[in-house]
């Protein structure tokens, strides 16, 4: 081995004897600590409180109104409001979002059914929705995507064929179940209904189903109704007057969004009626219905709709008259026997069994 070579393998030995293996450079790090699965979980529930510090006394009052029409909304959580406010700040809030509807009933003298209103011309894009059609098509989806709400309009052309239905059994059907049985290709949840302790359903309000008074409470009542030429009625009244106007089928439920072309005024506040799921119905002056399924309380993403929010839509698609109808985890739509939206209760998702349903003949 020459000299040249000696030197080289020296200068390189003493080189590698200044460097630290990997294992000295690892001793030279400071342990990491492992954060606990107890610490984690209280980081998560410092931060959900800030949120719902933040959303119930911070201040955006459009949170706080949200949060209190929300809850007070609801058939059996009206203790999440007073659980933060007292009754003087729940009553001004509720009193902000105030429905103020005329009164009024239906004129169904201002409909007029078309067996085929789709003559080409449209008043504009939600017109041409709504017209464009096959002669022979007896309904059409409308998918509803906007300010953090997402459902459904069901337009269905032959009014006369919507009849509504009652459960056979004591807990309720599913609304597959009503699709199945009346072989039905467009149903939706109707009115509301009371639960019993043992888990019986039976109807809120009075009802007539088939041109009969099934139900009679007595009371003078919102009834929606539709009589047998196919006109949706908006009556304020006992359920033996409501008969008298040639009525097929009749519910009770509130409010009306629409009546006679007039919108329902809402007051100042920025929610009225809370964001929940929502069903609601319409109809056009040519007879068209319009059926609303609006996904809430997270189910398809959506946040849910308010009163207002509703009006708008059906103001939108001309409609003349609409009512609102139970909504909340009650709110499915069943299109060619499959549930199509997600239904979101308190208690859980999917599907809830319901008193009673309008389907599509």
């Amino acid at each position: 081995m020459s000299e040249n070579n000696i030197a080289n393998t020296s200068e390189n030995t003493k080189v590698n004897e200044t460097l630290p293996s990997e294992d000295t450079k690892g001793s030279n790090k400071k342990p990491r600590r492992k954060v606990s699965l107890l610490t984690k979980l209280l980081l998560v529930i410092d931060i959900i409180a800030i949120v719902c510090f933040y959303v119930v006394y911070g201040p955006v009052e459009s949170l706080r109104e949200w949060y209190i029409m929300t809850a007070i909304n609801t058939g059996k959580h009206k203790y999440l409001a007073y659980i933060f406010y007292d009754n003087d700040t729940i009553g001004e809030v509720i009193n902000r979002n105030r429905v103020m509807y005329s009164g009024e009933t239906t004129n169904p003298d201002l409909i007029h059914i078309v067996d085929n209103p789709n003559t080409g011309v449209y008043a504009n894009a939600y017109d041409r929705e709504i017209l464009e059609h096959d002669p022979d098509q007896k309904f059409k989806v409308i998918t509803i995507d906007e300010d953090g709400m997402y459902g459904w309009l069901t337009v269905i052309y032959q009014p006369k064929n919507l009849r509504l239905v009652v459960t056979n059994t004591t807990q309720g059907e599913y609304i597959t179940e009503f699709a199945d049985r009346f072989n039905s290709d467009v149903v939706i949840n109707g009115g509301g209904f009371y639960l019993t302790s043992n888990y019986t359903r039976y109807n809120m309000g009075s009802i007539i189903l088939d041109g009969q008074v099934f139900k009679d409470t007595g009371e003078v009542e919102n009834q929606i109704a539709m009589d047998y030429d196919g006109r949706l009625l908006l009556l304020n009244a006992n359920i033996n007057e409501v008969a008298k106007h040639n009525v097929k089928w009749s519910l009770f439920f509130y409010p009306f969004f629409i009546v006679n072309g007039v919108k329902t005024q809402y007051g100042p506040g920025s929610n009225p009626g809370g964001l929940e799921p929502r069903t609601a119905i319409g109809q056009r002056a040519d007879g068209i219905v319009i059926l609303m399924t609006i996904d809430g309380r997270g189910g398809n993403g959506s946040r849910g709709a308010n009163f207002r929010q509703m009006t708008e839509i059906f103001d939108r698609y001309s409609c003349i008259n609409a009512a609102n109808l139970d909504g909340g985890g009650s709110t499915m739509l069943a299109i060619n026997h499959e549930l199509v939206n997600s239904p979101v209760s308190y208690q859980g998702a999917g599907e809830r069994y319901i008193y009673n349903a309008i389907v599509l003949e």
